[in-house]
């Protein structure tokens, strides 16, 4: 008989074997990181940005849209900002070595969590379909249970187009909002191309404004830290920014980085680096680390779900939206249509058999063809066949022989 005492050493063993396991596993993130050094009033500190790609729905932009039945959304990211500096006795920012300042702050985004595709078929704006799916409700609720357990109460930007071919995105978003009824979501949905129309980009602090009281309560994470380890933690961030558009890799790096800014100003401010009413940007070194490092943050999370740099990074790079960047923006929408329609498919595949296949014993290998010989055939036979058919075409005839009349 197995009894509790059974569980409990099997349990043990198990635990065991994973500790030493551990020791082989190498823990990875796929995303992106850059660490600066940086200095503003002869007051030096270490500037970071970190975005980390879920592993959950990962794959390419036509391939991975929306939620699944666990709550997951595609190309959800987290990004963390991140400040480290020296600290005087009295807690301020300074010159001389001691213990340092850490200052911290996340924003999320992440795929629309409604059931809903783009269906490639050759045009440039391929086709919307919003699933009737009666899980949809479900699912939608568990994905914002997971965000609030693991990042608080929900600031959520939706930046998609309030009319048009994405109008019946918002509508979707906005009835499940409405259902959910969560006190603890503030739903805000800002129409960017609409707003920021005739290169008037300043219009995207009209979202600061919105959210002002929220994003004062939100705070940052504030600890003080000694060569030993942690001292005190003095602040903790209390929600969280979500932003999305319909990929959400363009128009919400442009706003996720608006955000950021206005957080960093705060924080600056708090440790002495910047004086009660400074702001970095009269700073252009810094300035000009902050925006490229934002526009590198930009295009290497684009360029793993679009195959491509991001657009409007030109405003990201220098706070201006110019003819160069809209001239960049058009040949990376060329090549992510080449991409998107005609190349994304082996890489969906590759995202696939590294994340989704369990590899045991029990298991099937997902690299044997399981297809029929006629079925394998197929590609090859309709091959020859047109090569046969268009060789009959441009291949000249040669000269008909005359027919001999035999005249006896």
């Amino acid at each position: 008989m197995r009894g509790s005492s059974g569980t409990s050493v099997s349990s043990q063993s198990s635990s065991s074997t994973r500790q030493m396991l551990s020791r082989y596993i190498l823990p990875i993130v796929n995303g992106f990181a850059e660490i600066k050094s940086a200095e503003i009033n002869k007051k030096p500190f270490t500037f970071a940005l970190f975005s980390r790609r879920s592993r959950h729905r990962a794959g390419t932009r036509y391939f991975s849209r929306g939620v699944d039945a666990q709550g997951n959304v595609s190309n959800f990211n987290e990004t963390e900002q991140i400040v480290i500096a020296d600290a005087g006795v009295d807690g301020s920012a300074s010159a001389l070595p001691g213990g340092q300042i850490f200052l911290a702050h996340v924003q999320t985004r992440g795929s629309i969590p409604i059931y809903w595709t783009q269906i490639n078929n050759i045009k440039y704006t391929p086709k919307l379909k919003i699933f009737e799916n009666p899980e949809t409700e479900n699912s939608f609720r568990k994905h914002f249970e997971t965000q609030k357990k693991l990042y608080g109460p929900q600031l959520v930007i939706n930046l998609i187009n309030k009319t048009g071919y994405e109008g019946p995105m918002g509508v979707a978003f906005q009835k499940h909002i409405d259902t959910l009824n969560d006190s603890e979501i503030k739903y805000l949905h800002f129409d960017f191309h609409h707003e920021c129309s005739k290169m008037r980009w300043h219009r995207v602090s009209l979202l600061l404004d919105h959210f002002h009281d929220e994003l004062v309560a939100q705070g940052y994470f504030k600890a003080e830290i000694s060569k030993e380890g942690v001292d005190k933690v003095s602040k903790k961030q209390t929600s969280v920014v979500r932003t999305n558009c319909m990929d959400c890799l363009d128009r919400t790096n442009v706003v996720q980085s608006v955000v950021s800014r206005w957080v960093l100003n705060r924080q600056l401010r708090e440790i002495g680096i910047l004086e009660a009413d400074g702001q970095f940007e009269k700073f252009e070194q810094f300035e000009f680390l902050f925006r490229n490092v934002w526009a590198d943050n930009a295009d290497v999370v684009s360029c793993a779900y679009s195959g491509t740099g991001a657009l409007k990074t030109d405003f990201t790079r220098t706070g201006n939206r110019t003819k160069a960047g809209a001239l960049q923006d058009l040949q990376n929408s060329i090549v992510r249509y080449i991409k998107n329609n005609f190349m994304d498919g082996n890489r969906q595949d590759a995202y696939d058999l590294f994340l989704l296949y369990d590899v045991n014993s029990s298991g099937s290998y997902p690299l044997v063809d399981k297809r029929s010989l006629q079925v394998k055939a197929l590609p090859a036979v309709m091959l020859v066949g047109a090569a046969m058919i268009i060789g009959s075409i441009i291949i000249p005839e040669g000269k008909k022989r005359r027919p001999c009349n035999n005249v006896f």
